[in-house]
């Protein structure tokens, strides 16, 4: 029914053009993306997440990791994905 119906499938063409455009408005909203990143700690209060620690991470030619220095965050909202 419902999904062959409104034809979900959106093509790679599309699909591009639109995480674009989501990308920048979530941006233009106040949204920060941190790529190459590993949360390292949550922090919590009786009223819900405060902040979180994070470290950048880079991966070496061999395949392996070097994280960078622990950096804290203050945040009222966390999507890890």
């Amino acid at each position: 029914g419902i999904l062959v119906q409104g034809k979900p499938h959106l093509g790679t063409d599309r699909l591009v053009r639109i995480l674009k455009s989501l990308r920048t408005y979530l941006e233009e909203h106040g949204v920060t993306f941190m790529f190459g990143t590993r949360v390292e700690d949550i922090t919590v209060s009786a009223q819900g997440v405060t902040g979180l620690k994070y470290r950048a991470v880079h991966t070496r030619s061999a395949g392996s990791e070097h994280a960078g220095t622990l950096e804290e965050l203050r945040v009222q909202t966390i999507v890890m994905a």
